[in-house]
């Protein structure tokens, strides 16, 4: 008969059923918790994403309303003109300067939000919600007027599946 210590544990002497969890059970319970977070990430990704796509609409949104104050005061009556050869970056930096130079234009970026404003401060550069330079046209064609580009969450402008337009709004 084996004799009990002080030291041991008895589970059933504290009101335990006298047997801890299985490993098939204690792996059930890690498996639930990792699909639970899957599933959160997954989820928090698209808002994420969702919330950055919305953001360069309303950034664009504010830009288009300082294209417009800054076609009302230019003397031709003209966009700030946009060169093809130019990459993205440096169409954006031209729109840029040509708005900060015009005090009407100026005056209403000041809607973007912290994010863009912060960008245009430090960068000098016109960023869209996943904080990559956007694009610029002052012809969208067909006379539509100009066009801003944002790449989208992939940073390229030339998949058009994830790329937010101005004229698409």
């Amino acid at each position: 008969m084996r004799r009990k210590t002080s030291n041991s544990f008895d589970s059933e002497a504290l009101g335990g059923r006298g047997r801890g969890f299985t490993l098939v059970e204690m792996l059930v319970v890690v498996l639930v918790i990792a699909i639970l977070v899957g599933i959160v990430i997954g989820v928090a990704r698209i808002v994420t994403r969702r919330a950055a796509e919305e953001q360069t609409r309303i950034n664009m949104r504010v830009i288009h309303l300082a294209l417009d104050a800054f076609r009302e005061t230019d003397s031709s009556g003209d966009y700030p003109p946009s060169e093809v050869t130019q990459a993205p970056e440096e169409r954006c930096n031209a729109l840029l300067a040509a708005l900060k130079d015009n005090p009407l234009a100026r005056e209403k970026l000041m809607g973007l939000s912290d994010e863009a404003i912060k960008s245009i401060n430090e960068n000098d550069y016109l960023v869209d919600g996943f904080e990559i330079p956007m694009d610029y046209s002052s012809d969208g064609g067909a006379g539509s007027g100009p066009v801003l580009i944002s790449a989208g969450a992939d940073g390229d402008y030339t998949t058009e599946n994830d790329n937010v337009r101005s004229d698409d709004q």
